[in-house]
């Protein structure tokens, strides 16, 4: 009789058990072991206001020469030059299609919008090799203003020094993307960056 009682205590403290194990183990959140968690710098979670421009930065401190603040402001005509194609336009030592676009109206008025506004800046200086794939010349007073934007790196600048530039906030790289994917719809690098950014 007795051994009979042990296999029956036996089996209900098991029975107990296996429903006690299927509870914790339905109820508690499981870790996913697929997933790459990102941790954020320390140093950049404690320190985001050094990924900003100083108080009291101006546009003129962008940009501080003057010949350049006024073709952004105001130039004649806008071109946007693409990196490749047949190479006839040298700009240093990156070689652009000779074929510029000059953008229709508004993508012009959205360019133009963000080449001014501060807030699509942000301070340069990433580590990154500088590798632009378009170039946006302004010409004004019988001279070409040229920029180049890498959106490897997020930064873009006047090609002759001292002229100004920086780096590109995000809303400031989506609005270029934007501009320069609707003047080269066809472009498969510009359109993947694009992408790449709003995700």
């Amino acid at each position: 009789m007795k051994p009979l009682l042990w296999v029956f205590s036996g089996m209900l403290l098991g029975a107990a058990g296996g429903i006690g194990a299927t509870w914790w183990l339905s109820s508690c959140p499981k870790e996913p072991h697929h997933e790459v968690r990102y941790h954020p710098s320390t140093f950049l979670n404690e320190s985001p206001e050094t990924l900003l421009y100083p108080p009291g930065t101006t546009w003129e401190a962008i940009y501080p020469d003057e010949v350049m603040r006024a073709a952004i402001l105001s130039p004649e005509s806008v071109r946007v030059y693409r990196r490749g194609g047949d190479e006839r336009l040298k700009v240093e030592q990156w070689a652009f299609s000779g074929e510029g676009i000059e953008p229709d109206v508004a993508t012009r008025e959205r360019l133009l919008y963000a080449l001014a506004s501060l807030s699509a800046y942000e301070p340069p200086g990433k580590a990154c090799i500088f590798n632009p794939g378009v170039l946006v010349r302004l010409h004004k007073d019988g001279r070409d203003h040229d920029l180049l934007f890498c959106f490897e790196c997020r930064e873009m600048g006047a090609v002759v020094p001292d002229q100004g530039g920086g780096g590109m906030s995000r809303q400031g790289a989506r609005t270029y993307l934007k501009c320069f994917c609707d003047v080269f719809p066809e472009d498969e690098a510009l359109r993947k960056e694009r992408e790449r950014m709003e995700r």
